[in-house]
């Protein structure tokens, strides 16, 4: 699952990029350069790692064209929501071909001992490309959903949100506190802890 974990960190940080920046060739570089960087960091470098790295590379830079284009056109939703779908299900897949997370962020963890007790490398890189796709990813994921039935009209019209922007970022807040509330363990909340409700009396 490393790979997974990697294409989610790249997308993460490639959208980023591409709100702040508004460059074009940019994310399509940020993307490739991530997964270098994190299979560097990683010890993800064995033989094996090759094909789902090399997936992931060109799953990132498929994404951002296709995300450009839709943004740029107002349509064209689909293909970039079925290149993440295929991506994350072909890694997936694969993922027994992928060694585990380990290097240089491994001994990093262990020696700022994180609180995160049995977590392992692998799962730590997970979290982090969880917590890197409810910011710009998740905001562009649902821009291309509400596209896809016609909620957003191509860039330089006017759009339904502009009097709203606040939501961006109340959105990617909401999101990390459930993702929070989760890795915390607090998914389910435990009614017979909650106060009784005063009974009213009878006359």
């Amino acid at each position: 699952m490393s790979a997974v974990a990697v294409l989610l960190i790249a997308v993460g940080i490639a959208d980023g990029w591409r709100r702040l920046s508004r460059s074009v060739w940019l994310p399509l570089v940020t993307g490739p350069a991530v997964i270098v960087v994190c299979a560097a960091l990683c010890g993800l470098w064995h033989a094996r790692d090759i094909v789902p790295l090399g997936l992931a590379a060109l799953a990132a830079v498929a994404w951002e064209v296709l995300c450009l284009r839709s943004e740029r056109t107002g349509g064209h939703q689909r293909p970039a929501l079925a290149v993440m779908v295929v991506a994350l299900a072909v890694l997936i897949i694969l993922s027994g071909l992928g060694s585990h997370a380990g290097g240089l962020a491994a001994r990093w963890a262990h020696w700022v001992a994180l609180p995160l007790g049995s977590v392992t490398p692998t799962r730590l890189l997970m979290v982090v490309g969880v917590v890197l796709l409810q910011l710009a990813t998740g905001n562009q994921l649902i821009r291309l959903v509400l596209g896809a039935v016609g909620a957003v009209r191509p860039a330089g019209q006017p759009q339904p949100s502009d009097k709203l922007k606040g939501g961006r970022l109340l959105g990617a807040m909401e999101r990390l506190l459930i993702l929070s509330l989760g890795l915390g363990g607090q998914v389910f909340m435990d009614a017979s802890r909650l106060p009784a409700s005063p009974q009213p009396h009878g006359r």
